[in-house]
């Protein structure tokens, strides 16, 4: 009699796990991203819930699963080949209950059609900040990445693990508020770059790592601003020397933006834009808030320095759109910046417009967001005057604003956004059509 207990048990079991019902309850709290079909995060699912049932430290059956703050991966299953068979593995981000248990990293793998738990590691904090992979030793088979939230958002800890017989083996560990792993070395060659702030010593600084024979080497280090509060997005570029350059973006306070610019010459480590002598960036900095990005297509990154147009020096505001900003890129030849050219942005529709330079100081502009319309005006003894053009943004299938004037001009259309100009015959700059339309261009502005 007990013994087909225990087998109804058993079926039960299995049969509430492949309805979506068990013993295991599951917070997801309407996260839970698929790695590929639903029917394939299902069964990757189930076998979690059979590993997490055979765990003796399981309260209950009951579990969470944890989603990474920051980065490219933010779902709590992730699929990778981190074992170096060719076969993507997937990896699981849970905690067991109660509430304050720390974050477990599950590997599953599909093994004759079935998917099973092949390892499990603790990780050191409740929380998960971020995943990364990267493949530091050129070996062919990346590394994990795993960071863990500790006290605050500037302290957090690093995880480093390498699969090697059979199971993750713990390689390196370390502290640091930002970080990057990508191709930071070289084109070929990923590099992991740890940030670290000091707010009380006003210090910020950036170390390179590589690995060699299951080693973590550190390569060189280098300071950056020693007012930075948070980082942004960044976004590599290649030199003709074969050199990479690493453009980050990072917030000083809430108005203050900059970008630094991270070099590894195979020597030591650069960042061209700070000024050790002050402890500050002054080169790129800008109150606009503009990402850095490639502003001319060219392939090389550029970071700008914004200045209020005429009409607008006194206004609190951090519309980006009320900006003139000139465009810089970093050469290397000269070791030196160089500039690029000055825009005026409106990101919220797509698109900047160019400034040639005899119209720096002789031109400003205005937004309405609600009409999309951008006006761009003559100034006279530093008085904003008369308009000089508009730009307006709106849906392909609505009715064109300019239709009834004569002065107007197509400029783009996309999928669901045209543009059109209407301009002023009598300017005082003598604007033609020709002109005109070569002032337009659609900008991707990029978030973080």
């Amino acid at each position: 009699m007990k013994t087909k207990l225990t087998a109804w048990i058993a079926v039960l079991v299995m049969l509430l796990s492949f309805t979506g019902c068990s013993f295991a309850e599951i917070d997801v709290d309407g996260r839970l991203r698929a790695p590929h079909a639903v029917g394939e995060q299902s069964a990757i699912q189930a076998a979690l819930e059979q590993h997490i049932f055979m765990n003796p430290d399981a309260s209950a059956g009951t579990y969470v699963l944890k989603y990474p703050k920051m980065g490219d991966y933010r779902s709590a299953f992730v699929m990778k080949d981190v074992t170096g068979d060719k076969q993507e593995e997937a990896l699981a981000f849970y905690a067991l209950q109660p509430e304050g248990a720390k974050t477990h990293i599950a590997l599953l793998s599909k093994a004759s059609g079935e998917w099973v738990c092949i390892d499990d590691i603790e990780g050191l904090a409740t929380e998960i900040e971020r995943i990364q992979f990267g493949d530091l030793d050129n070996d062919g088979v990346v590394e994990l990445f795993a960071g863990f939230s500790m006290y605050n958002t500037r302290d957090r800890r690093l995880m480093m693990y390498t699969w090697s017989d059979d199971h993750f083996v713990e390689r390196y560990s370390d502290t640091y508020t930002n970080m990057i792993v990508d191709k930071v070395i070289d084109k070929t060659h990923d590099g992991l770059l740890l940030f670290r702030l000091n707010a009380k010593t006003a210090q910020t600084t950036v170390s390179l790592f590589t690995m060699v024979d299951d080693t973590v080497t550190e390569l060189g280090s280098a300071s950056l601003d020693g007012h930075i509060s948070q980082f942004g997005k960044y976004e590599l570029a290649s030199f003709e020397n074969g050199r990479v350059g690493v453009f980050q973006d990072c917030k000083k306070d809430y108005r203050a933006t900059i970008t630094e610019l991270i070099i590894w010459n195979g020597q030591q480590l650069l960042t061209p834009l700070y000024d050790p002598a002050e402890n500050i960036n002054f080169v790129s900095s800008r109150e606009s808030g503009l990402p850095s990005m490639d502003i001319d297509g060219n392939g090389m990154i550029d970071f700008p320095q914004s200045f209020r147009m005429p009409g607008y020096e006194l206004v609190e505001t951090e519309n980006m759109n009320l900006w003139m900003s000139e465009w810089f890129t970093w050469d290397m030849k000269a070791m030196n910046v160089t500039s690029v050219m000055t825009t005026i942005m409106v990101p919220s529709d797509g698109y900047y417009i160019t400034i040639p330079d005899d119209w720096i100081g002789n031109v400003s502009a205005d937004y309405n967001a609600e009409t999309r319309r951008l006006t761009v005006r003559e100034v006279e003894a530093g008085v904003v005057g008369e308009k000089l053009f508009e730009i307006v943004a709106f849906g392909v299938n609505a009715e064109n604003p300019f239709k009834e004037q004569d002065t107007y001009l197509f400029l783009e259309s996309g999928k669901k956004t045209r543009y059109e100009l209407c301009y002023d015959k009598e300017n005082d700059l003598e604007l033609t059509k020709e002109q005109l339309s070569g002032l337009f261009s659609l900008c991707d502005v990029p978030k973080d």
